[in-house]
């Protein structure tokens, strides 16, 4: 729940940024959009597994 609300807060300001830039701009920000909130997801998602046992993280890790 926490990526998602991050998430959804990431993509509206990069949408506010996106639609105030000018129109040959919006392909790179959106490309730029998606990168940053992969990493953000990859950061989130190794910081909650980090905190569960090790065993489990890399289990987990390695399904996705």
């Amino acid at each position: 729940m926490v990526i998602r609300e991050f998430v959804t807060e990431v993509n509206m300001k990069f949408d506010k940024f996106i639609f105030s830039s000018r129109r040959r701009h919006e392909i790179k920000a959106s490309k730029a959009k998606h990168r940053i909130i992969r990493n953000i997801k990859k950061i989130f998602i190794y910081v909650f597994f980090k905190k569960q046992p090790a065993t489990s993280a890399k289990a987990n890790m390695s399904s996705t």
